[in-house]
């Protein structure tokens, strides 16, 4: 990323991502500290959906003031560095080893084209962020498995008779235009020979 201020720039990626990590720090303590009433329930984290959400999330996490919020969401953020690809697998490690880290990245990187790219992206994604969130999860009834001897069509295939067409149309037409050309001869060679019979 092409940097003309980098102290200008550190100022303004610590303001944003300052007011993003507040608001989602309180979405995600707001979730994770609600004790679930039954005790088969699970807590399960929402991730992102894009590579460029992911990204951000990354980035963001290391401005979530709670701690032990910090620790959940970056753990779950690192199981999933592999989803999008083995090659950006590195970019993740490097987003998550330490802010400092994360830091000197944006700068040397070109991940982003230019400052306004990436505060583009950041303040774009701040609804997408927000939604990323913890949630507790009944576990569902499992689907029983229905077994089948061989194969199970119930006569759901109509009979060819019954919507095949009788005659191909294209077919007696040439046989038509096939008979009338053989009268035509026919009628021709008798007329040149003697006239009609």
């Amino acid at each position: 990323m092409e940097i003309r201020n980098s102290s200008r720039f550190f100022t303004e990626l610590d303001k944003q991502c300052d007011k993003l990590g507040h608001q989602w720090s309180s979405v995600l303590t707001r979730t994770v500290s609600v004790s679930p009433t039954r005790p088969n329930m699970t807590l399960s984290f929402r991730r992102p959906r894009t590579y460029n959400e992911y990204l951000i999330a990354l980035i963001v996490s290391w401005y979530i003031p709670d701690e032990g919020a910090r620790i959940y969401v970056q753990y779950d953020l690192a199981e999933m560095r592999s989803k999008f690809g083995i090659d950006k697998v590195s970019v993740a490690l490097t987003l998550l080893s330490s802010k400092q880290q994360m830091r000197l990245f944006l700068a040397e990187s070109n991940l982003y084209k230019n400052e306004r790219h990436f505060f583009g992206q950041l303040l774009s994604s701040e609804e997408k962020l927000l939604a990323l969130r913890y949630k507790w999860l009944e576990p569902r009834k499992a689907r029983r498995l229905i077994r089948r001897k061989g194969y199970k069509d119930k006569g759901s295939l109509r009979p060819a008779s019954t919507w095949l067409p009788k005659s191909d149309y294209t077919f007696d037409e040439k046989q038509r235009e096939i008979e009338l050309n053989r009268i035509i001869q026919e009628h021709l060679s008798q007329l040149f020979l003697g006239g009609l019979p």
